[in-house]
């Protein structure tokens, strides 16, 4: 089954798209606790989140990740993970101080957000995808970013991959990922 045929099998079992991207899109039941994302194994969000899984920000900084299966004869993925809220006030500006500026921050900005948005600029460099539908918050109002990435200028998964036309398969040796 490709990615089309996987979201419109979600669909048809009754659930919403609540959002798309360029790679992918988010679904989930009306009231449910959690999303389920469908995306290309060449969305930046890959990269993203199995950097977060490797570095112990996943269910902080980045969203609770439950499950994850790779289709890799199809070239998607699918991750089950916590469903998010949009931002309140008070994170709308916090996440304006955080918008990668390592070299100085707000002094209303925590020290564990000054260390990830350090780590990730090191890691990813500052060409980003950080507008405000890419921050969202838990149900308590912590912060969290779900996708910051651009494949456009800078595709994380890269480094993951050997060779360009082949990359999917050394995908294949990350430990966090379930293929099928």
């Amino acid at each position: 089954m490709n990615q089309m045929q996987f979201n419109n099998r979600l669909e048809n079992r009754g659930y919403v798209r609540l959002g798309r991207g360029m790679y992918s899109s988010v679904y989930a039941k009306p009231g449910s606790s959690k999303v389920i994302k469908v995306g290309s194994t060449g969305d930046s969000w890959l990269g993203y989140i199995i950097w977060a899984m490797k570095e112990g920000y996943v269910g902080n900084h980045a969203p609770r990740v439950d499950s994850f299966k790779v289709n890799g004869q199809e070239d998607y993925f699918v991750a089950v993970m916590e469903r998010l809220q949009k931002l309140n006030s008070k994170n709308r500006e916090l996440m304006w101080d955080l918008i990668p500026d390592t070299r100085s921050f707000n002094e209303n900005v925590p020290a564990e957000w000054k260390t990830f948005t350090k780590t990730f600029t090191a890691q990813f460099g500052d060409r980003n995808d950080m507008h405000d539908e890419n921050w969202m918050q838990r149900s308590n109002g912590e912060l969290g970013l779900t996708d910051p990435l651009s494949s456009g200028g800078q595709n994380s998964v890269s480094r993951y991959k050997s060779r360009p036309n082949s990359g999917i398969n050394s995908l294949r040796n990350v430990p966090a990922l379930v293929w099928c």
